[in-house]
C-alpha cells in the first residue's frame, strides 16, 4: 500500500530525509572550498553523519511505502515553517558556496554562525516539534524508530558543538 505523503504522518520521514539530504551537501561543498584541513575535516564528518541521517529517513519513509509528488509543498503542509526555513536557508548559503572558488576566515566565520544557529533549530525541532508529532499521531511509536530519532537528534547537538569548536578555531 503506498501512501500519499501530504496525507500521512510517515511522510514527516521522507521530509526530514530531503533536509538532511540538502544540508549534507552544503557541508561537503563547504568543506571543498575551505583550506584549513582541520575545518574541512569537521564539515566532512558533518556532512558524513547528514547523509547518514538522509539514508536512514529514507529507509523509514520506503518502509512505510510514502510517495512523495510536490515534496516542497507537502513537506510544508506536514512541518510548517521548520521544513521551508530549513530547505530555504540551506540552499541559499550552498548557493553562496557554490559561487566562490574559495571561502575566506572572514566569510566562513559568517557562515558558520548562520549554521549555528540552524542546527541548533533542527535539534530542537527534532525533539520538540517532530517526534512529539510522530508519537501523539502515531500512538506507541516503535521504540526502534524513536530511538533512530533520539539518535538523529543527538547528531544535530553534536553538530552544532563541533561548528563552536570550528568558530573558537577561527578566532586564534
Amino acid at each position: 500500500m503506498n501512501t500519499e505523503l501530504g496525507s500521512s504522518i510517515y511522510g514527516i520521514f521522507l521530509c526530514l530525509a530531503e533536509i538532511e539530504k540538502v544540508t549534507a551537501r552544503l557541508y561537503n561543498d563547504l568543506s571543498n572550498k575551505v583550506s584549513d584541513s582541520f575545518v574541512s575535516g569537521i564539515l566532512d564528518f558533518i556532512s558524513f553523519d547528514s547523509t547518514k541521517h538522509y539514508m536512514i529517513l529514507s529507509d523509514l519513509a520506503n518502509i512505510y511505502k510514502v510517495v512523495i509528488k510536490d515534496k516542497d509543498k507537502n513537506c510544508a503542509y506536514l512541518l510548517g515553517n521548520f521544513y521551508l526555513m530549513s530547505i530555504d536557508l540551506v540552499r541559499e548559503i550552498n548557493d553562496y558556496i557554490r559561487e566562490k572558488d574559495s571561502i575566506s576566515l572572514d566569510e566562513l566565520n559568517k557562515i558558520l554562525n548562520k549554521l549555528v544557529s540552524y542546527e541548533g533549530k533542527i535539534g530542537e525541532e527534532y525533539v520538540t516539534e517532530i517526534v512529539t508529532k510522530l508519537i501523539v499521531d502515531l500512538g506507541e511509536l516503535d521504540k526502534g524508530v524513536k530511538r533512530i530519532l533520539e539518535l538523529i537528534n543527538e547528531d544535530e547537538n553534536r553538530h552544532v558543538s563541533l561548528l563552536k569548536e570550528i568558530l573558537l578555531y577561527l578566532k586564534k
